[in-house]
């Protein structure tokens, strides 16, 4: 071989080493930088995506990666600065805000002191937001320059802060121009993640906002599934379909654990899985039929907490999992009375307080519940019919879409039904759940029994004023135990999260039931 020759051979072997060095140090950087995404299966789809109009876990949790709010919750439930840097109080009814500037709505829109002004009367005044009894606490709003924002409250406003975490942030020039069924359906928000599709019952798809103001996500990319049937969403993620479960079933958990990729991580947390009546109507309530309405009587809601061997359903329906409820407020949360003790579990109580409330025989209604909203939802509705069964009422368990149920009792279309209410600020609970159904004022929004009791309205209107703790925690705790001494609700147990997991993203399961793609990790 020339000299020539034996050159080339060796200048081309070490131009392919060169070559073949530099395509691998890009290949891994290619592999290193290739996008995350995550699939994570609710039990049902959001209602709406629009951030005023539905107060109901899952469709908030996917809402809250598109929009922001001005203080947040974090997972160890401890308010943190979200599109508010700082605030102060001046006085009992006056707050100041400090506002981030240079946020900008993911269609460009800018955010200030006067869009956060424009959520706070929209989330009040909007004759359909599910938001009213968090904004009402505002009495006027009021940009002093773009990045101050001041607030001024109808009287001393203690739980202002935890209030308005729950309000969420939408460009005005946007709603405004598209109209409120256009946003619904297309939102814009200044949140971690933006949004590509919605395909209703089917996806939701979400991508990462390179340009937020926290840093952009980990993840790049969330796609949320609705998958109502439990076994189905675990046999959804053990085959590699999804990567996160939300709400998995008690009976699942063993097959989820026994695969080597997998994990199961549990929380207790705020949400109450409860029993409500009509309380309003004294005759044919919807449900029950022509006639007296039965659930109007105290004694007919006395009976049926007796008649309920609540420990039994706990183990039976839901594998052990949670604990029984005494009240709507949990521990550690403010505002929890621990002296509100549970009826016992009576049957011949049960059956004497109905034949003096003139039911000897029992009488016949509906028990209205969803199918995919709360963990083994149906099969908690089919277990308190059958035990209502054993002290002679004749109860027809009625378990439906969510999409169904709710819109079915916002509009009190029904005498009994089961459903679940969670929240970490007790004023708002109370005033949601509780107060007398007013919606002028923006109370009892979610009191679909409309139960009312104007000295429980005082003890929640005073406790939502009195700035201090001692004594406003004093009249929560006696409004509690007056609303439970009348059977507002029959509290049956304090839900457990259940997730299932790929053990390569890593989080800590929230006391709020949320799953956020952008508090995850992901392993190399």
């Amino acid at each position: 071989m020339s000299r020539l020759v034996h050159f080339a051979v060796s200048l081309g072997l070490r131009l392919a080493s060169i070559t073949a060095l530099a395509l691998g140090v890009f290949l891994k950087d290619a592999s290193a930088a290739a996008p995350v995404t995550i699939t994570i299966a609710n039990q049902g789809d959001a209602a709406t995506l629009d951030g005023h109009m539905r107060n109901e876990t899952t469709t908030q949790m996917i809402q809250l990666h598109i929009y922001d709010r001005l203080v947040v919750f974090d997972a160890d439930v401890k308010l943190r600065p979200a599109l508010a840097t700082s605030w102060t109080r001046k006085d009992p009814t006056t707050w100041v805000f400090t506002l981030r500037s240079g946020v900008r709505f993911h269609n460009g829109e800018p955010f200030d002191a006067a869009v956060a002004a424009w959520n706070l009367k929209r989330a009040k005044t909007h004759p359909n937001s599910q938001f009213k009894a968090y904004a009402n606490l505002v009495a006027e709003a009021r940009a002093v320059d773009p990045t101050t924002l001041e607030l001024k409250t109808a009287g001393p406003a203690p739980d202002l802060l935890t209030n308005l975490v729950q309000i969420m942030m939408l460009p005005p020039k946007y709603v405004e121009e598209k109209g409120d069924a256009y946003v619904a359906r297309n939102p814009v928000g200044t949140g971690p993640y933006r949004f590509v599709e919605w395909v209703k019952d089917d996806r939701i798809v979400l991508e990462a906002n390179p340009d937020y103001w926290g840093g952009k996500p980990a993840i790049d990319r969330v796609i949320f599934r609705p998958i109502p049937e439990d076994a189905t969403r675990a046999a959804a993620l053990v085959t590699g379909e999804v990567d996160v479960v939300w709400g998995v079933a008690v009976q699942d958990v063993p097959r989820i654990e026994a695969q080597p990729d997998l994990r199961i991580l549990r929380s207790p947390t705020q949400r109450v899985i409860y029993l409500s009546f009509d309380m309003h109507r004294k005759t044919d309530s919807p449900g029950v039929g022509p006639g007296p309405n039965p659930f109007a009587d105290v004694r007919v809601r006395r009976a049926i907490y007796h008649a309920l061997d609540i420990g039994g359903i706990i183990k039976a329906v839901m594998g052990g999992s949670g604990a029984q409820a005494t009240q709507f407020v949990t521990p550690p949360i403010f505002g929890y009375n621990p002296n509100v003790k549970p009826l016992p579990h009576d049957p011949a109580r049960a059956r004497a307080l109905l034949a003096e409330a003139g039911y000897p025989n029992g009488f016949a209604a509906r028990l209205d519940c969803p199918n995919d909203r709360y963990v083994n939802d149906a099969a908690l509705c089919e277990a308190v019919a059958g035990q209502l069964t054993k002290v002679g009422l004749r109860i027809t368990p009625n378990a439906v879409p969510k999409a169904v149920f709710f819109p079915q009792i916002d509009r009190f279309e029904t005498s009994f039904y089961l459903a679940g209410w969670g929240t970490l600020d007790t004023g708002a609970t109370l005033s949601a759940v509780v107060q007398t159904n007013d919606p002028a004022k923006g109370t009892g929004r979610i009191n679909r029994g409309r139960y009312s009791n104007a000295e429980v309205d005082a003890l929640i209107e005073r406790g939502r004023k009195t700035l201090d703790d001692k004594e406003r925690e004093a009249l929560y705790r006696s409004a509690v135990e007056l609303a439970m001494s009348e059977v507002a609700w029959v509290p049956l147990h304090q839900q457990e999260m259940i997730l299932g997991a790929k053990k390569r993203f890593s989080f800590k399961p929230r006391f709020d039931e949320y799953i956020f793609a952008h508090e995850i990790r992901v392993a190399n």
